[in-house]
């Protein structure tokens, strides 16, 4: 999962999201991954999960206020791609 997370980081997103089986639940919240949310499938209760990414917008990577950007879209500013907070 670091890899994944490291990947993440530098492309620019701020956090990583997954989905998790009951079995595979405990697992990912012992990496930090905080629920969002639970949804129900043919194959039964899954969890969703988000773990933010340290280093990126959400953290104080970049120091300039402007307007939020939809998700993958690139900052005029910055560059940099993912969520930008005012």
């Amino acid at each position: 999962m670091s890899h994944i997370e490291a990947r993440a980081a530098a492309e620019g997103h701020d956090h990583v999201e997954t989905g998790a089986s009951i079995t595979a639940h405990d697992f990912y919240r012992r990496l930090g991954y905080a629920d969002v949310r639970e949804s129900r499938t043919e194959f039964g209760l899954n969890y969703i999960l988000r773990k933010p990414i340290q280093g990126t917008l959400r953290f104080g990577r970049s120091s300039h206020a402007r307007e939020r950007t939809a998700m993958g879209e690139t900052c005029g500013r910055c560059g940099q791609r993912s969520w930008c907070w005012p």
